[in-house]
């Protein structure tokens, strides 16, 4: 009656959900899939996105059969809205948005067009038509259940708190160097296209100068606690907020993008708190009894250490009633996926 399933073995296996059965007057077909996370789907031309669209075209494989697709999603946009128009696809079979190509032509183009910042007033005018003409076709397929106003009497409120730091000494002179370098200079000339590069590097050193520069040592174990804070005026903070948590009764999840982030922190913190860690390496039979050993009451871990992308999703840490995003992603669905790791029933 009903099929529990994983993202690896249906991206492997898909034929395995389809019914082979002779005979069968429904094609094989299921009656409802139903996809978690569901913005895995975003890009039609995965692996997991074409097994899912396998599995609900049935045995035929045609959409003859009567499959109903739900899709269940925190982040519904993340990045483009080819991304919204690959859930809506899927979800509708291609019956609503149409082709990619007649999709963008209608909406994609013009909405993007108008958030440029040279575009000009009729740009502007045709994307806000396009907007709310694209809301009207999505609304009847598209339901927004926000934890603000569903679960208000369940939750307490959420605040964000946003922290500015300055830089520590030598953050700084290794960010005025950077500057006076080669690469900005050949990007502010156009010889180099892309400044990503040169950001990320910034981005880095803002977390910590090791991240860039390790200074001769190949581990972070030959650098003394106290000078790995004082190298970083984040890191700085962050030491000293967890202490003042840990001592005001309150548990923490801290998110990083960078796992060498984490070992320092690790490092900075292992002596004063009790600490946890789910990253990319933790491997799978050990994520979900680390969950459980943090959750339980009376646990002894003040602070569990976690990867952005390895841990960003899918877990519920509710014994945590503060989070920390020490270095924001590119991409601020990323953040709030990780903050509502706690932040839930």
């Amino acid at each position: 009656h009903l099929v529990i399933t994983s993202y690896g073995l249906v991206s492997n296996s898909p034929l395995d959900f389809v019914s082979q059965e002779q005979g069968s007057t429904r094609g094989g077909g299921w009656d409802y899939v139903v996809v978690d996370e569901g913005h895995k789907l975003k890009n039609q031309n995965t692996q997991v996105s074409k097994a899912c669209r396998r599995i609900c075209k049935g045995r035929t494989g045609d959409d003859s059969t009567t499959t109903k697709r739900l899709l269940l999603t925190g982040t519904p946009i993340q990045n483009n809205l080819k991304e919204l128009w690959a859930l809506f696809d899927f979800a509708t079979s291609g019956r609503l948005l149409g082709p990619l190509r007649r999709f963008q032509n209608s909406y994609g183009d013009p909405i993007e067009a108008g958030r440029m910042k040279n575009a000009t007033e009729w740009t502007i005018r045709t994307a806000e038509k396009a907007n709310r003409e694209l809301q009207v076709k999505l609304r009847p397929h598209f339901l927004q259940r926000l934890k603000s106003s569903e679960f208000k009497d369940e939750l307490p409120t959420k605040r964000e708190l946003v922290v500015f730091t300055h830089l520590s000494k030598k953050q700084r002179m290794m960010y005025d160097q950077f500057l006076a370098g080669g690469m900005v200079a050949s990007i502010l000339t156009g010889e180099t296209a892309s400044p990503l590069e040169a950001i990320t590097w910034l981005k880095k050193l803002c977390g910590h100068p090791y991240l860039v520069d390790k200074t001769g040592h190949s581990s972070i174990c030959e650098l003394g606690r106290q000078r790995l804070v004082e190298d970083s005026a984040k890191l700085h903070v962050l030491h000293d907020l967890l202490l003042r948590l840990n001592k005001s009764g309150h548990r923490t999840l801290v998110f990083s993008q960078s796992t060498k982030m984490l070992d320092i922190i690790q490092r900075v913190m292992s002596q004063k708190l009790t600490l946890s860690r789910i990253d990319g390496q933790t491997k799978e039979k050990d994520r979900q009894r680390f969950v459980d050993t943090f959750n339980c009451d009376g646990s002894a871990t003040d602070c569990m250490l976690l990867s952005t992308k390895a841990a960003g999703i899918g877990l519920t840490l509710t014994g945590a009633d503060r989070a920390i995003i020490f270095d924001p992603s590119w991409n601020p669905a990323d953040d709030s996926q990780a903050v509502d790791r706690c932040f839930r029933i």
